[in-house]
């Protein structure tokens, strides 16, 4: 994600930004978010932690991706009559900073990030380069099922996951037609609904991966391996400092996520910097591609 603009500064460009881009969309929505700041906390009730989560819903997307990444993971957070304290890991990061109603606030970012010409499906590009059409998806940690419904438009089969009702409740309203399970990425159990070895990808995008409750993660992407068919695809998403990410540091390194990938029979095969495909430099967003190995 680029540096939020300062009200007052110049915007700044860097090399392939011009008008139409939606790098460009992005700063000139983040800048003006920015300068409305205190009006947007007033009319939205936001606390400020809920504000940077909202203002991060274009973030991932900026620099790391060229179509608007999602925050993630819903999965992990809450169901309705579920007590998050019963068991604390059990506490996903995204929990602690959402707060209640999400869903309805989170499309509504969308709905107006979309409204400035911004390009909504870098992500979705991605993965239909990786398999044609026909190929079956897990959107893990859907959130309000942009991904998978765009995929599902160019012919994918798709189903999306998620804990967090408020942004199924939105995606089951815009595509009642696809399979949407409310189930926690990070409990083998609560994914028993979803097939195993039955998905040719499961898709993480976004800060899926770094806002589960910490200490879930191995499980959770040992989990999603296990849906995939041998020679299936995993593609993630995810911010690797605080510039890319709703939180005060990062919580995941690509070190870390490799080898829960490799433990779960994983073998990385390609490594981007943002959802158009741009090759990794070592900067703070990274798009990692795994494939099932044969055994795994």
């Amino acid at each position: 994600m680029p540096h939020l603009v300062r009200p007052g500064r110049p915007q700044e460009t860097t090399p392939g930004e011009s008008p139409g881009t939606l790098d460009f969309h992005l700063k000139r929505a983040e800048q003006s978010l920015i300068a409305r700041k205190a009006d947007a906390v007033r009319a939205l009730d936001l606390t400020e932690s809920q504000f940077k989560v909202l203002g991060h819903l274009a973030g991932g997307a900026a620099k790391s991706c060229q179509g608007v990444s999602r925050l993630g993971p819903r999965c992990g957070s809450r169901r309705t009559g579920w007590d998050p304290g019963a068991m604390s890991e059990s506490r996903s990061r995204w929990a602690d900073i959402a707060g209640d109603d999400a869903g309805e606030r989170y499309a509504a970012r969308f709905t107006k990030l979309a409204e400035s010409g911004a390009d909504m499906h870098g992500e979705a590009r991605l993965c239909a380069d990786l398999l044609p059409p026909g190929a079956r998806v897990l959107d893990a940690g859907c959130g309000t099922g942009r991904v998978a419904i765009r995929l599902a438009e160019l012919g994918y089969d798709c189903v999306g996951v998620d804990l967090d009702d408020s942004m199924l409740e939105v995606a089951r309203r815009a595509a009642p037609e696809l399979t949407w399970i409310l189930a926690d990425l990070s409990d083998p159990a609560d994914l028993g609904s979803v097939g195993a070895g039955s998905f040719d990808m499961v898709v993480a995008a976004g800060n899926v991966i770094p806002l589960l409750a910490q200490g879930t993660e191995a499980r959770a992407v040992a989990g999603l391996a296990v849906r995939l068919r041998p020679g299936g695809l995993l593609v993630s998403g995810f911010g690797l400092d605080a510039a890319h990410l709703p939180l005060a540091s990062a919580t995941v390194t690509l070190a870390d996520y490799d080898a829960w990938c490799e433990a779960s029979g994983l073998a990385l095969e390609r490594r981007l910097a943002t959802w158009d495909g741009a090759a990794y430099d070592g900067g703070g967003y990274a798009v990692s591609v795994h494939r099932r190995t044969p055994g795994g």
